[in-house]
């Protein structure tokens, strides 16, 4: 597997290579959205994989294929829905999550010597096809899947091209993301706490997210990523029977939001300029104690 100590010296031993480029092709990078819609009469799809470790020895293995189809010359529809497997302390799970659809919008394209650049606005739902309730206490978790709430996402991605010397580039890609969550009613031990005992409605917090990403095109065939998250959540209300410990203590549901920031650095290799693959580690540097993680990742990117 990628291990995040290695990057320093393969980005290193990348930037000394000094090759004239013709054209440049991209995969990634590994989480920030295309600021450029799908042509009309094409695809792309990239299936992703994460394995990812928690703290209190969680851990997920998690596919996630997203396809991108053209519309038109300014709109896209693009649809993905993951396959999780979890397993903490000799406990699993495993299942799909919720479906995503969205569509995309083209409100900007660069064009050479302007100082534009591409902007894509995105409008997409979640829904909750992915197990959430009336789960088993004694897996810890594993057997969640999914929110158990529609949510609506609207996303407005930045992304600009620049030719910098000995014919090298530089793409960069800014996101920002608000998620709205509805609510839901939610029996049993669920996504969001609780117990055998527990009934009502809940209602997630709104989440917000910026996301900074950086492709440096090295060569034909080697780009380098770096990319900075910052994700905030409102918090969470619950209205109903929060249900009761054997010690007579109420059942705890939902939780209060957060701040978390992450970085993600990446390398591409570009086999053409319509395939290529990506692999990193997502990982957190800030955030509640619980929710920090390490993820590598990888994912292959065709466009035909």
């Amino acid at each position: 597997m990628l291990n995040y100590k290695s990057f320093p010296r393969l980005f290193v031993l990348l930037f000394l290579t000094k090759t004239a480029i013709a054209a440049p092709w991209f995969t990634g990078p590994l989480l920030a959205a295309a600021g450029k819609t799908i042509p009309a009469g094409h695809f792309n799809f990239e299936p992703y994989g994460f394995y990812t470790e928690y703290r209190q020895g969680f851990r997920n293995l998690e596919g996630v294929p997203i396809i991108t189809a053209g519309i038109n010359s300014f709109m896209d529809v693009q649809a993905s829905i993951p396959y999780d497997y979890s397993w903490a302390h000799g406990r699993h799970g495993n299942g799909i999550g919720d479906f995503t659809i969205g569509l995309g919008f083209q409100a900007l394209r660069q064009k050479e010597g302007s100082w534009l650049p591409d902007v894509r606005f995105l409008v997409q739902e979640s829904v909750p096809t992915g197990r959430f309730e009336n789960l088993d206490p004694n897996k810890f978790g594993t057997d969640q899947t999914g929110t158990g709430v529609y949510v609506t996402t609207l996303g407005l991605n930045f992304q600009k091209l620049f030719t910098l010397k000995n014919d090298h580039y530089l793409r960069t890609r800014l996101n920002f993301v608000a998620s709205f969550p509805g609510s839901g009613n939610i029996e049993g031990v669920n996504t969001f706490g609780g117990n055998e005992f527990t009934s009502g409605k809940i209602r997630p917090g709104n989440g917000y997210s910026v996301d900074l990403a950086a492709e440096y095109v090295l060569t034909q065939h080697w780009v380098p990523v770096m990319e900075v998250v910052y994700s905030h959540s409102d918090s969470s209300n619950f209205s109903g029977n929060p249900g009761f410990t054997p010690a007579g203590d109420a059942g705890v549901v939902g939780g209060a939001g957060g701040d978390s920031a992450s970085l993600a650095p990446a390398i591409e290799y570009n086999f053409n300029s319509n395939l290529g693959i990506i692999g990193g580690v997502w990982f957190s540097v800030t955030g509640p104690h619980l929710a920090k993680f390490t993820s590598t990742a990888i994912a292959v990117n065709y466009f035909f």
